[in-house]
């Protein structure tokens, strides 16, 4: 896609994911399911989207605002802690109680103050408790509402 002139736009948001080879990696990977397509809900096309175009036939880039039209959720990871991850942050200000999960990169991208570290699960609460605290609520309360839609998402009840 870079020879066809496709690059990602810091303006548009579109480049929060800078590192090629972390993103060819998780593209790698996703693409161990084998299968055809590839959906990514984020703030627009970019450099994931590029790698996950490698390695899938069809790829579909939403737009995260267009996303929750569809009843889609939105997780946030280590990222929104990133001091360039403001276009991150102002998606999930807008995001809506019902529809936040939280998520780790695990084994990449680990939240501020562990950045550059390898990631794992038990990050999650650093982000929860950032995103807790960037929203103005109670940490304790933030856990029940993301749990409560983690189990609605996936249906676990």
């Amino acid at each position: 896609m870079f020879s066809k002139g496709f690059e990602p736009s810091r303006a548009l948001g579109q480049n929060f994911l800078v590192d090629a080879n972390i993103a060819r990696k998780i593209a790698s990977e996703a693409a161990a399911g084998q299968l055809p397509r590839a959906i990514e809900i984020g703030p627009g096309a970019g450099s994931l989207t590029i790698f996950l175009a490698e390695f899938f036939e069809q790829v579909l880039a939403i737009e995260a605002d267009r996303s929750l039209d569809y009843g889609a959720y939105l997780s946030f990871s280590g990222i929104a802690t990133f001091k360039n991850a403001e276009d991150v942050r102002q998606s999930f200000l807008m995001a809506p109680d019902d529809r936040i999960l939280v998520e780790t990169d695990a084994p990449y991208l680990a939240p501020v103050p562990l950045r550059g570290r390898p990631n794992v699960i038990g990050n999650v609460a650093i982000t929860a408790s950032f995103l807790a605290q960037l929203r103005g609520v109670e940490e304790r309360d933030f856990a029940t509402m993301t749990w409560q839609n983690t189990i609605d998402a996936f249906k676990l009840s």
